[in-house]
């Protein structure tokens, strides 16, 4: 029988410049519950399904997406075990096909979820090399980084469309409400912002804006972002406007069950906030509101 441990985090919240009016005077958060040990061997990117009723968790080192309860994080199912390699990020477009990140294979690997049993029904391949995120647009394209081609491709019906390239370490890609794609570039420490077409338009610098190493993240609103910093085990909320940076400290760096380590996946939907915790093997999620 899976136990579900239920843990109270102490949150630390570290204030770098003035808060914007739109920021919480604190982070609430409540009870988090964790994944059951021994599941999943270095999660990486993580996505709710349409229904909201299950997280779809990329097993990286178990080369398989991993089913779980999204209320009480219970595994499910799985699958894609003898078809991935390695794959660290999924994306679900709205008409239930998922989109995975086979990094080892370099390609993407689509899955049908809503029929019957989730089964492999194509694949993307061109012009990547280590792919690492994958963004499934409500413009139909599907956007895929390659970490060692160091670049961001649009696909269309198969084929690649549009590129942006010579990018430093391009990682997580999420599409703002007005359809512009914005990537996570995590050794530049910056947040790049795109048009559609793949042309940078702008970029957010974590050394104004507060924040390093940017692995995964969430866009809130149309200022406000929580992101995965990995390798300083941290999730922060970023305000883009005036630089404010809150740091949701959960736990501290170990390995331990008052801690994050690693942090390399999150997903926020109504006051829920999920968490990869890479280095613990597992996944939290935590209620978490700002007021």
């Amino acid at each position: 029988m899976v136990v579900i441990k239920f843990i109270r985090f102490v949150i630390i919240l570290i204030i770098s410049t003035a808060v914007a009016p739109n920021f919480a005077a604190a982070a609430d958060v409540t009870a988090c519950i964790e994944s059951a040990q021994n599941i999943l061997d270095n999660p990486n990117g993580i996505k709710l399904s349409l229904d909201s009723q299950f997280l779809y968790v990329a097993d990286t080192d178990n080369d398989r997406i991993a089913v779980l309860n999204s209320l009480t994080l219970k595994f499910s199912r799985e699958f894609g075990k003898h078809e991935l390699d390695g794959v660290r990020d999924i994306d679900i477009d709205p008409q239930g096909k998922l989109y995975a990140a086979d990094t080892h294979n370099n390609r993407v690997a689509i899955y049908d979820v809503r029929h019957g049993l989730p089964h492999l029904v194509g694949e993307l391949k061109g012009g990547l090399s280590h792919p690492v995120s994958v963004l499934a647009h409500p413009n139909g394209d599907i956007y895929v980084s390659g970490t060692w081609s160091r670049n961001v491709v649009a696909f269309r019906n198969g084929k690649v469309v549009a590129e942006a390239n010579r990018l430093a370490s391009p990682a997580a890609l999420e599409a703002s409400r007005d359809g512009r794609i914005w990537v996570s570039d995590t050794s530049e420490h910056q947040l790049l912002v795109m048009n559609p077409g793949l042309r940078i338009e702008k970029f957010h610098n974590g050394a104004l804006l507060g924040f390093r190493g940017p692995q995964d993240f969430e866009l809130i609103d149309d200022d406000s972002v929580i992101i995965a910093e990995k390798f300083s085990h941290r999730i922060k909320l970023v305000s883009l406007s005036d630089g404010s940076a809150r740091v949701i400290d959960i736990g501290q760096p170990g390995k331990s069950s008052a801690s994050i380590r690693w942090p390399s996946g999150v997903e926020y939907r109504d006051d829920i906030l999920y968490i990869a915790d890479s280095g613990n093997n597992r996944v939290l999620r935590c209620r978490i509101s700002f007021k």
